[in-house]
């Protein structure tokens, strides 16, 4: 009988046991609950790497952002300590090129966009001395597919990242409130939040709000990827760049972008972010980095007079919101001097389970934004086109000059116009990757 008593008593504080650890996970706090048997993997990390250091290659002063708090959390788990190596984000490239000529090399990079000249300074990861499992779960399958060239992985990402989101729309609830202005979110739960009814928004907002001019600003590379119209694709089965200017869905992505300027509803900017945080625009779609904390974009504006919400879809009937195409990739540097070591930072690093949300995300509302747009699973347009851009041009936005300065009448002819320079870049893009597969 005390046997049995004695048993009984081990399986119920077994049990309470239990209840009370998944009690403590999922509280909000951090992106997920599976950091803790995560960290297992870094508990065994070998013995010469610690008290090393891992140097991180980045324009952002990341001691004073979210990922303080992470980079802090791996040097206590580990014992290697990370260092930032500060570089401007327009001479990211060039940079970093000079450095691994000099035998200066940074051990930790980020691809921001610079893919396919990122490869110039990205090592493979699956190959001994980078030490990376690159068949883990964790990783998202369209990084790790773009950034499969011929045999090798040159970046990763993990699957629901903070950084790749895509882009969303913000929206001054204030002034709509203020209006009797139906708002995206109320037309999201009609299931009626689409083109027709954000050309029908923006019309409103020009007509009763009393704005001048227009106020309503569009990023046309996230629009266009919305059409799944990205004037470049990648072909990941191939490794090739791809002219996708004459496909159909770009002259109707512009079509509905010029129609909008044209009624000075629109306003077509790459680079304006920041009217509708000084007041002057009401509505706008861009990439997601507006719902982060500083440095993230609106960060001097009053957050109740922010919303977020999906893009609309491109057709009623459309099955989901789009996600649009963006890139955000880490990897190991050529020449790194600590390679092990920035194989396991950029494991831990990339773990969105390792983040505060609360500190990354401007508010509550832009923390349900994020589950919400990472909950959705198709990707729409292709990642490539603004580093493809980038080899002949200081900026994607030189390259759309061409199409948005234009009316809707001179579609065709412009994107005509458009595409022998877009080929040209393609031409010297699908250089670098074969380049890149040739020395392996």
């Amino acid at each position: 009988m005390t046997k049995r008593i004695f048993a009984l008593l081990f399986v119920l504080l077994f049990v309470v046991a239990c209840f009370a650890g998944c009690g403590e996970k999922g509280n909000g706090k951090k992106g997920g609950s599976s950091a803790e048997s995560e960290d297992e993997f870094f508990y065994d990390v070998p013995e010469e790497l610690k008290g090393t250091t891992v140097k991180y290659a980045t324009w952002i002063d990341h001691y004073s952002t979210e990922s303080a708090q992470v980079m802090a959390d791996f040097e206590s788990i580990t014992g290697i300590k990370v260092e930032l190596v500060n570089i401007p984000q327009s001479e990211y490239v060039t940079k970093l090129a000079g450095l691994i000529a000099s035998g200066q090399s940074p051990d930790f990079v980020v691809d921001n966009g610079d893919f396919p000249r990122s490869l110039s300074f990205l090592a493979p990861l699956n190959v001994e001395d980078n030490a990376v499992d690159t068949s883990l779960e964790m990783w998202d399958p369209a990084v790790t597919d773009l950034f499969t060239i011929g045999k090798n992985v040159y970046a990763l990402n993990t699957k629901n990242s903070t950084w790749t989101l895509g882009g969303c729309t913000y929206y001054n609830p204030t002034v709509l409130e203020e209006n009797g202005i139906k708002s995206p979110a109320d037309y999201v739960a009609e299931d009626n939040w689409n083109l027709d009814t954000f050309y029908t928004l923006a019309k409103q907002i020009q007509t009763s709000c009393g704005y001048k001019s227009p106020a309503t600003v569009i990023d046309e590379y996230t629009v266009l990827n919305m059409f799944n119209a990205s004037i470049v694709m990648f072909d990941t089965a191939t490794d090739t760049f791809i002219n996708n200017t004459s496909n159909p869905q770009v002259a109707e992505a512009y079509k509905f972008m010029l129609k909008g300027k044209e009624e000075k509803l629109f306003w077509l900017d790459r680079w304006a972010r920041d009217e509708i945080a000084n007041g002057s625009a009401a509505l706008t779609i861009y990439g997601c980095y507006g719902l982060r904390k500083k440095p993230g974009w609106f960060y001097n504006m009053n957050y109740d007079d922010l919303a977020f919400e999906y893009l609309p879809k491109v057709n009623a009937t459309d099955d989901q919101y789009p996600r649009s195409a963006t890139i955000r990739a880490y990897g190991v540097c050529v020449g790194a001097k600590n390679p092990k070591g920035a194989g396991y930072f950029l494991r831990y690093y990339t773990n969105t389970d390792h983040y505060d949300l609360e500190a990354t995300f401007k508010n509550e509302a832009a923390i349900e934004a994020y589950k919400k747009f990472a909950a959705l699973t198709k990707v729409s347009g292709s990642p490539g086109t603004m580093g493809v851009m980038a080899i002949s041009y200081s900026t994607s936005s030189d390259m759309f000059t061409e199409v948005s300065k234009g009316s809707s009448a001179q579609i065709s002819t412009n994107l005509a116009t458009l595409s022998n320079k877009v080929q040209g870049c393609v031409d010297l893009a699908n250089g670098l990757i074969q380049d890149c597969i040739n020395a392996q």
